[in-house]
């Protein structure tokens, strides 16, 4: 049995007045709570402390008014010429405070929980007290490295692919620049071979009309020959240059397709870092343990 110190902090809440001397019975409880889930990783100990006043025949276990209090608010001595106002329940009978006991902790039991949140995409579970925002950004931090990782594989996946056509690209761009030169270089033997001889012939030298013209046949065929090579180069040419703009056009659409792939890797893993629910954790009755309950003698007036 205690009374409770004037200076006490919550003595306002059970009506106490400073200096009373008509004293009436509120009762002062302790419980411990466990709260544990092997899933979410959850081992939490919460002590709760409340204060019941005025007391009925029988506790009523919900109106308990949450308090902070220690061995400080109260003290063992009754004030000079104090009055004692006694309840309607047996606070002289031991079965009472036990009773009491077993209501508070059933009602505890019954109505009290722990709240974590869970995102079942990553498998993660918030701890107690972290904010949905804090878990959130935690979540997000998972989500990206998770991405990160199946980035990485898509990379190694495309970045063969990308380097076999990279290597026939650059093979074919080699190519067409030895054609394109090859052509130049038959071109001007063409003019300086057919057309520039005969004109050579025509205009600078001395001859009959026949020798003149059995010349000019030699010289057109001869030029018609080199123009049948040229001619073949440049179909080489376009056939090399078609096959450089298949593989350009190739390693566009495999940078489109990464691209793609990376998108929805990044579109998924925001779903993932948004896929987060409150989870309750119940108590059992086995993890709800009174470790105080007495009475205290409040001044009234």
């Amino acid at each position: 049995m205690f009374h409770l110190h004037p200076a006490t902090a919550w003595a306002a809440q059970v009506g106490a007045v400073p200096g009373g001397r008509r004293l009436e019975a509120a009762l002062v409880a302790r419980v411990n709570m466990r709260f544990d889930d092997t899933t979410a990783r959850v081992d939490h100990r919460e002590e709760w402390e409340a204060v019941y006043f005025p007391l009925g025949r029988q506790l009523d276990a919900a109106s308990g008014r949450p308090v902070d209090y220690d061995a400080r608010d109260f003290v063992r001595e009754a004030p000079p010429g104090a009055r004692f106002v006694l309840p309607d329940a047996p606070v002289g009978e031991a079965a009472f405070f036990r009773s009491a006991g077993e209501e508070i902790r059933r009602h505890l039991f019954r109505t009290r929980t722990a709240e974590v949140y869970r995102n079942r995409s990553l498998k993660l579970y918030s701890r107690i007290g972290e904010t949905r925002e804090a878990f959130g950004a935690r979540c997000d931090d998972a989500a990206q490295a998770e991405a990160d990782r199946a980035t990485a594989k898509l990379k190694d996946r495309f970045a063969d692919r990308i380097d076999r056509v990279g290597d026939v690209l650059r093979t074919a761009e080699r190519r067409v620049q030895e054609l394109e030169t090859d052509r130049e270089e038959r071109s001007r033997e063409e003019w300086l071979g057919g057309a520039g001889a005969l004109l050579g012939t025509l205009l600078g030298g001395r001859g009959t009309t026949r020798g003149i013209a059995g010349r000019a046949a030699r010289s057109m065929g001869a030029l018609s020959a080199r123009r049948s090579r040229t001619a073949r180069t440049a179909e080489r040419l376009e056939t090399a240059v078609e096959k450089v703009t298949d593989k350009e056009r190739e390693l566009d659409e495999l940078e489109a397709e990464m691209a793609e792939e990376i998108g929805a890797i990044d579109t998924e893993g925001s779903a993932k870092a948004g896929d987060i629910e409150a989870v309750t954790i119940p108590l059992e009755l086995s993890d709800v343990t009174v470790d105080e309950i007495a009475l205290v003698w409040v001044p009234k007036g």
